[in-house]
């Protein structure tokens, strides 16, 4: 499923008027039924459904191959299945295709659970996991820094040979469910050696690839996919799931959320079991009210958000003026406009969640950062330095003498963000306005560097709480690398100690450290460059606030604070078959 971004909330007060008055007049599904209508006992059962949210494709582009364009928007959780689950809050793993997992040198085996087919009849084997990894292999994915090679020792058997043992192993092997089969994509799987480099073959592989799109996807998960629509995906349980007699939903049925106000509709009127589509306090005040069996949670998606600067461009290109807007914008106002039940982050953006920062910088080292709190006069000073001033207006003006005109991009239907900072630019002197592009196209849009400013994830710690997770999305540009390919940020910069620093390196030298001292002092070193340089300046810590249905159809959610929750950081459908399969979430008895 697509990342979740902060909803547009402007539409709020209308929507909320205009859906209770629909929502009341609806009967609850929790009063009973008038004896007369009730079924004989001979009536077919009627199906547990199992009602949530995903996003996909329209048909006809809808298809089933994650590694073309479009595919990687199935819900994979429910149709897939990984080695093992890694538990972000201690490290741990438990089983699912995988049963043991065992570390020796610089070599990891895991042992497969026997009996397991995909959904086509299709025996599963370590072929296919093997398989699965030459083809994330073609997507650069972060473990392939560390692999040497994957290998089927026999049909249960599989081998991760590294190159260094990284200590981030549990977390890179485990953060995806097996997508590819090798009979299905043996064909591209078998032309990836291990050694290969990112070469004209390779690409020549890729767009062969990305021209594969059958129709559905085959897994080995609990469900599989029957119908696609515009707006409803339904999914029918797996009967050859190892853990099918634990499964006690017959159906999954997700809801197609385009967009916020969507989901917010439905909520209002009770119609889904899960969902965490952003919300204002004044809506979920409402939710709480109108739905009494609703409950929330709201762990740490692991995850911020920011807004990222296009260092190409004059007055952007400038370090001065980058920590000047950093001075300007109230991060605490932003964040209760458009992330609630977030978390502050008023004072660095060194690229480490708030949450952990402690963990990994000491108060010592935290002095010799720039402190960002909210200051117009240490912003104005900035600005000065740089040969600005301002007009009659009020407006500051650039190195040409005329006012400056911004736009903040953001991608269609979540705008609150942009809204919000272009707003207090404006009031500083900065006219600034905010700009939507089409979702689909925000990405390449923000890479070719066609924007001035533009809102986006800063950290995507998913499923593996660690610096080196962020900056491998700051500065690794191989396998991933999206800020700096986005703001156009150099990978040498100069340190504190004015030596060159190489990001990529140094990125790539924290996932192989497994001394945490040693580790310490990369990650200060990385922390400096992206506290000073500001190619992305943090707004807000994301929580990843759950809205569930506690006993209208299912029943079985664990507390809000149980450790378990923590698994939707990065992807919900990851926590809710997780309580599926365990047999945890049951539909409620009729």
């Amino acid at each position: 499923m697509r990342k979740t971004r902060f909803g547009s909330l402007l539409m709020v007060g209308l929507l909320v008027l205009s859906l209770l008055a629909t929502a009341c007049s609806k009967t609850p599904e929790t009063t009973p039924k008038d004896s007369s209508t009730t079924p004989n006992a001979s009536a077919p059962k009627e199906p547990a459904i199992f009602n949530a949210t995903g996003n996909w494709n329209v048909p006809p582009a809808y298809h089933g191959n994650y590694f073309a364009t479009g595919g990687s928007s199935n819900p994979w959780w429910y149709i897939s299945e990984p080695l093992f689950v890694y538990q972000p809050v201690d490290g741990s793993i438990s089983p699912r295709l995988g049963t043991d997992w065992k570390e020796e040198g610089n070599k990891v085996t895991v042992t497969l659970r026997s009996g397991v087919t995909w959904s086509d009849g299709t025996p599963f084997t370590a072929k296919d996991v093997v398989a699965n990894f030459y083809m994330l292999k073609l997507l650069n994915r972060g473990i392939w820094r560390y692999l040497a090679s994957v290998e089927a020792a026999n049909d249960t058997t599989v081998v991760f040979n590294f190159t260094v043992m990284t200590p981030l192993a549990k977390a890179l092997v485990n953060s995806d469910p097996i997508f590819a089969g090798a009979k299905e994509y043996g064909k591209w799987a078998d032309q990836v050696p291990a050694n290969m480099t990112n070469t004209e073959k390779l690409n020549a592989i890729r767009t062969d690839l990305g021209n594969y799109k059958p129709e559905k996807p085959v897994g080995m998960g609990p469900f599989v996919i029957k119908t696609v629509t515009a707006s409803e995906m339904i999914l029918e349980k797996n009967p050859k799931h190892y853990a099918a007699d634990k499964v006690a939903f017959d159906q999954v049925r997700l809801a197609r959320a385009n967009s916020n106000e969507t989901i917010w509709a439905m909520n209002l009127a009770g119609e889904l079991d899960v969902n965490h589509a952003a919300a204002s306090k004044d809506l979920v005040d409402q939710y709480l009210k109108r739905q009494t069996k609703m409950k929330m949670a709201a762990p740490s998606d692991l995850s911020d958000f920011g807004l990222i600067f296009n260092t190409r461009k004059y007055p952007f290109s400038e370090q001065k003026f980058r920590q000047a807007l950093a001075f300007v914008l109230d991060r605490k106002k932003i964040r209760e406009v458009t992330n609630y039940f977030g978390a502050d982050v008023t004072d660095y953006s060194h690229g480490i969640m708030k949450s952990y920062a402690g963990e990994w910088l000491s108060a010592d080292v935290l002095k010799t950062f720039t402190n960002y709190t909210t200051d117009l006069k240490k912003a104005e000073a900035l600005l000065t330095e740089l040969g600005m001033k301002k007009n009659e207006k009020g407006e500051w003006l650039g190195k040409d003498g005329k006012p400056f005109a911004f736009e903040v991009t953001f991608p269609g239907g979540w705008g609150t963000n942009a809204e919000s900072v272009a707003s207090q630019l404006k009031a500083f002197g900065l006219p600034t306005k905010a700009r939507a592009i089409e979702d689909s196209l925000y990405g390449s849009t923000l890479q070719a560097g066609n924007y001035d400013m533009a809102t986006e994830f800063g950290n995507l710690w998913w499923g593996n709480p660690h610096p080196y997770t962020g900056y491998r999305r700051y500065y690794d540009t191989v396998s991933d690398g999206f800020v700096a390919k986005a703001t156009g940020f150099p990978n040498v910069v100069k340190g504190p100690d004015g030596k060159d620093i190489d990001l990529m390196a140094t990125t790539t030298d924290l996932g192989k450290t497994a001394d945490k001292a040693a580790q310490k002092k990369l990650i200060e070193k990385l922390a400096w460059v992206t506290n000073e340089y500001l190619p992305l300046l943090t707004l807000t810590e994301k929580n990843i606030v759950i809205f569930y249905q506690d006993g209208l159809r299912v029943t079985g959610w664990p507390d809000a604070k149980d450790p378990i929750w923590q698994l939707a950081g990065g992807s919900t459908d990851k926590l809710y078959t997780t309580l599926i399969i365990n047999g945890t979430l049951k539909p409620v008895s009729k």
